[in-house]
């Protein structure tokens, strides 16, 4: 494992996660929002199913609510953001103080959306600095294993998102190949069967790609961290 500890590899790999997660249903929140500012119907139901996550909400509106900004439900994009700040407190001697204040600045930004009645600013400003912290990764950290693993957190989630919520192919199948190429050079212990599945899968016409919940499985548990 080089200089970085078995512990240490499992906080940046989740940081990666947690960073995606956070950005990629953030966005995929705001979408839903537009779709109830306009009047049209959200299947909050089919949502859950999804992402699988208990369907505990009383309608539409207590579900965004309750998932964009819940403290209390750990299946919140306020807690993943809360989960990637844990992360960064606990590697602060690994990352740069200017990486570190992207995510302090994205807490702080869902937090004031949270308590606002108007919480579409600050929402795309939890996206705009995540985006500014994997930006600083590469001008801020210079060991590049170190931002491998994060980024590999970041491909994994995206993908298990992607999957979930039915993005379209051409997005999962370009992630899939970032993921292979990255895990090629890492560290990281991998399950080899299911590295080979994944790097396989671009080889493949998509009529014979696997399920969906056959493919999530190879993606969620190919890195052993």
């Amino acid at each position: 494992m080089g200089t970085l500890s078995i512990n240490k590899v499992n906080h940046l790999f989740w940081l990666g996660r947690y960073t995606e997660r956070v950005s990629t249903t953030l966005r995929f929140m705001i979408e839903v929002g537009d779709q109830m500012i306009d009047g049209d119907p959200v299947d909050y139901h089919a949502i859950c199913r999804h992402l699988i996550i208990p369907d505990i909400y009383q309608d539409a509106e207590d579900f965004c609510t309750q998932f964009l900004f819940s403290r209390d439900n750990p299946d919140s994009i306020m807690s993943a953001m809360y989960r990637a700040y844990d992360n960064v407190i606990v590697l602060r001697e690994t990352l740069s103080t200017d990486a570190l204040s992207y995510i302090f600045m994205a807490l702080d930004s869902l937090q004031r959306a949270a308590a606002s009645d108007a919480p579409a600013l600050d929402m795309q400003a939890v996206i705009d600095y995540i985006l500014a912290f994997r930006g600083s990764l590469s001008d801020y950290i210079l060991d590049d294993e170190t931002r491998r693993i994060i980024e590999l957190g970041r491909n994994v989630e995206r993908i298990d998102l992607y999957v979930r919520l039915d993005f379209n192919k051409h997005l999962v199948r370009r992630e899939v190949s970032r993921l292979v190429d990255r895990m090629y050079k890492t560290t990281i212990p991998c399950d080899s069967a299911r590295m080979k599945k994944l790097a396989d899968v671009l080889l493949l016409p998509e009529q014979s790609h696997p399920s969906a919940k056959e493919f999530l499985d190879w993606v969620d548990n190919v890195f052993i961290v």
